[in-house]
């Protein structure tokens, strides 16, 4: 009869039995080819399974002069991997049904602006008249489909239909993700159709479209009328044409730019420290580079001048990457008012020629401090790409007696938004499906034909504390080139979550992110393995206590002295990315572990000495070190 974790470690803290997340043993690493798997013990059904064929679990005789069972890692494309992340499912119906949907909104108008619309799907076939995404009255709106009998990729702009030059090279139940990017020039508009990040054909039209915006739903897999059949598992929008190379990234790495996933990019961020930065004044004298105010240096400086008027603090922030109509922004800044102006005492913020009609920022009168910086930070904002100060006696635009009055400006970021909907796997829920842009545009079930399946695996999703152990046997103790022994991301900003690797110098490093796009943590002082090829099994473990702040690493259950990673220590907390777990490679997957795995755990929660020790003890006479 199989042990429990407790029955197989006695004597541990209860609050570690609690803790177990997943739990492996050599003896289980069973299964060929593509259906070998690695099942976890932990009750939790954390099973790993392989990504590819050639990963197979070598059977030896003995390890360590126990009869058993291993996992031998030939180190170019082998590796174990979670359970494909949450989906939906879908059922055709023809009537009487409707697809994915999500409640008009702003931010899925397109106007007469450029558009992206990108999709994951999994179809019995891909040559059928198939509706994948669509916000559409029948009349004005967008719609990307495929044709029946031809597989071409279609979108639908209003009333006119573009369709790619050929069909995808692609059969049925298999997963694809589908791209369309529309890019209105100065008299006509350019579709661009991708298949797996590859351009699969473009059309262009003689006159640009009209306007697409309407008052409907937008759909996924389907419209309100009808359901098409197939697995969905995912479905982003933006309202800006992506370039080639970024719907590229964005099929190979989930993200268009480093921090464009889940929320904004930097436009602009200001640099007094020179100048005005490309500021002007209107009746208003700008100036930068000017220190002492608040307590902050590098500021913008406004003199007031022309009498009674308007007086302006203006910025034309580039808006290559903004649409024809307002784009979605966030904006923030600092303003001080001295308290020795005559008469300036407020200011106004536009971000666009329809300020007045809600799109701007007061603070006035007396609800505007003086002689201290004041916060603006304005999200989900429109934005034309002008971005514009006014200053204000009281409610008065058109101040009096203001001349030789000041204002200063400081610290402007500008962030275009990222995907104005972001449906993704990772916000599948049983009720709903969490848009992870920052609109949080949720959407909505079919009420029958949908069957979602969420995130199998959401015991991986740590943030905070942890401890992973595992018994390895390295065909190299210093590679050629780091290897990943596990990861939940990826070496590369914006993904770094946390994992262990083996440097090429023998060493163990642990990275610990608190936001994705540093790579804190520790590495050890001193080599765990020799150079050359591994004669005997060791176990090597890593705990990450998030309320201490502390990476300790154990080398057959002894603490290893250990230094900060150049990027910093550990943090309080570890940001989860959107990233399987996976062992022997990273998230990606890159950087392949070559050698022998026996068996090994993951825990949310710090391991004292003591009990690291007593998992080693006890496992050793397995692997002949006892």
């Amino acid at each position: 009869m199989r042990q429990t974790f407790e029955e197989r470690y006695p004597g541990l803290n209860p609050a570690t039995y609690a803790a177990l997340v997943a739990w492996w043993e050599q003896n289980d690493a069973r299964g060929y080819g593509t259906a070998a798997l690695w099942p976890d013990l932990s009750g939790h059904g954390n099973d790993l399974v392989q990504a590819t064929a050639a990963n197979q679990p070598s059977i030896v005789g003995t390890v360590g002069g126990v009869a058993g069972r291993i996992r031998s890692s030939d180190g170019t494309d082998d590796f174990l991997t979670q359970r494909d992340l949450a989906s939906v499912t879908l059922t055709a119906a023809a009537s009487g049904s409707n697809g994915i949907q999500v409640a008009d909104s702003v931010h899925l108008d397109q106007g007469t602006g450029a558009f992206t619309l990108s999709c994951k799907r999994n179809l019995a076939s891909y040559i059928v008249a198939a509706i994948l995404m669509e916000k559409h009255d029948g009349t004005t709106g967008y719609r990307l489909s495929t044709v029946v009998t031809t597989g071409y990729l279609k979108l639908e702009i209003n009333d006119t239909t573009y369709t790619s030059n050929a069909a995808p090279a692609i059969t049925g139940n298999t997963e694809h993700e589908f791209t369309v990017t529309a890019s209105p020039g100065v008299t006509n508009t350019t579709v661009t159709f991708y298949c797996d990040g590859i351009i699969v054909g473009t059309a262009q039209t003689a006159t640009n479209e009209t306007t697409t915006d309407n008052a409907v739903s937008f759909y996924a897999m389907g419209t309100d009328a009808i359901r098409t059949a197939g697995i969905d598992k995912g479905n982003i929008v933006y309202n800006r044409a992506l370039t080639a190379a970024q719907v590229l990234s964005l099929y190979t790495t989930g993200e268009v730019d480093p921090s464009d996933k889940w929320g904004a990019f930097n436009v602009y961020v200001s640099d007094f420290s020179a100048g005005v930065d490309g500021w002007t004044g209107i009746r208003m004298t700008a100036a930068g580079n000017i220190d002492g105010i608040g307590g902050q240096d590098n500021n913008l400086r406004g003199t007031l001048s022309g009498g009674a008027n308007s007086h302006i603090l203006n910025k034309v922030v580039s808006s290559t990457r903004f649409t024809d109509t307002a784009s979605t922004a966030r904006l923030r800044l600092y303003i001080y008012i001295p308290s020795a102006n005559a008469a300036v005492d407020g200011f106004a913020i536009s971000r666009g020629t329809n300020w007045l009609t809600g799109y701007s920022y007061t603070e006035s009168g007396s609800g505007c401090a003086t002689d201290v910086w004041i916060e603006v930070d304005v999200d989900n904002s429109l934005f034309n790409g002008t971005l514009t100060v006014y200053v204000l006696d009281g409610t008065n635009y058109n101040t009096v007696n203001a001349d030789g009055d000041l204002i200063y400006v400081r610290a402007v970021i500008v962030d275009q938004k990222g995907a104005t909907l972001a449906l993704e796997p990772i916000g599948i829920r049983s009720d709903a499906w969490y848009d992870s842009s920052t609109n949080a545009l949720d959407a909505s079930y079919p009420a029958a034909g949908c069957t979602p399946t969420p995130d199998p695996a959401p015991n991986f999703n740590l943030t905070g504390s942890f401890t992973y152990w595992e018994w390895l046997k390295p065909s190299d103790g210093q590679p050629a080139a780091d290897q990943v022994l596990f990861a939940k991301g990826e070496y590369a900003t914006p993904n770094y979550g946390y994992s262990l690797k083996l440097k090429t110098t023998g060493k163990l490093e642990a990275i610990v992110s608190s936001n994705g796009t540093t790579a804190t943590g520790k590495i050890t002082g001193s080599a765990i393995y020799a150079d050359g090829v591994q004669t005997s099994f060791n176990m090597v473990a890593v705990a990450y206590d998030a309320s201490a702040q502390t990476v300790t690493f154990y080398n057959n259950g002894s603490p290893v002295a250990s230094s900060n990673l150049g990027g910093g220590g550990p943090p309080a907390s570890i940001k989860d990315v959107y990233r399987k777990f996976t062992l022997g490679a990273s998230s990606v997957p890159l950087l392949y572990y070559a050698g022998s795995k026996g068996g090994g755990g993951l825990m949310s929660r710090a391991l004292s000495a003591a009990e690291t020790q007593r998992i080693f003890l006890i496992d050793a006479p397995t692997y002949g070190l006892l």
